[in-house]
Parts: structure tokens; C-alpha cells; sequence
């Protein structure tokens, strides 16, 4: 996925969220994310790391928690939120504020993980 150092450009973050977008549409949200946070989170600019995350939370918004694996995304928040960078941190909060806003359920099933689920 070539798309992943552009997310980070400010000229061709638009342009390659919405290609993003229509990969989601056409091969689901999920393989698309997990690709895209595996490759951001290895980019050394910790910007295109913070704007992965950003579209996540996007592509969270538009759709839904349904076809996404929230253990995963809640893995990837936990490692986010351990980040040097505060950038990488805000859009971490930002991403887990999105996901309890999409669902209600999101809190009952952190409850059932217990303790898989802790705060660094």
C-alpha cells in the first residue's frame, strides 16, 4: 500500500483518504486499516502514523464498528497511545472517542475483556 506516505503530505492527504475510502468500499474497512496502520506504524514521520489514525476514525464514522475487528482496533490505540509523539497520542484519543460514540456496546465489551484490557 503506496498511499501511506501521502496520508502524512498536506497537499495529498484529501486525495488519498478518499482513494482510501474507495478501497474500503470495494475490499471492506478492516483489510484496508489493518494495512494501513501496519504500514504507518513502522513510517518513520510520526505524522503519517497520526493521519493513519485520523482515517481510521473516519472510516470508523462512515462504516461502522460492524464490519471492523474491535480487539484489533483497541490494540492498536494501546500501542498508540504509548507513543513518543503527542500527535500520535491526541489521534489515538481521538480514535477510541470515536469508536465509543459509534457504539454503546463498546464499554460492555471492554468490561468482558477485564483484564486483557489495561491502561500503560
Amino acid at each position: 500500500m503506496r498511499l501511506q506516505p501521502q496520508v502524512g503530505d498536506l497537499k495529498l492527504k484529501q486525495p488519498s483518504f478518499e482513494t482510501l475510502t474507495c478501497l474500503a468500499e470495494a475490499v471492506g474497512p478492516q483489510f484496508v486499516m489493518a494495512q494501513l496502520h501496519k504500514k504507518a506504524a513502522s513510517h518513520k514521520n510520526p505524522k503519517v502514523q497520526s493521519e493513519a489514525i485520523n482515517w481510521i476514525a473516519r472510516a470508523i464514522t462512515e462504516f461502522g464498528l460492524a464490519g471492523c475487528d474491535v480487539r484489533a482496533l483497541l490494540d492498536w490505540a494501546k500501542e498508540d497511545l504509548g507513543s513518543a509523539n503527542a500527535g500520535v497520542r491526541n489521534a489515538a484519543i481521538q480514535m477510541l472517542g470515536v469508536m465509543y460514540r459509534c457504539s454503546a456496546c463498546l464499554v460492555a465489551y471492554m468490561k468482558c475483556l477485564g483484564s486483557h484490557v489495561s491502561c500503560p
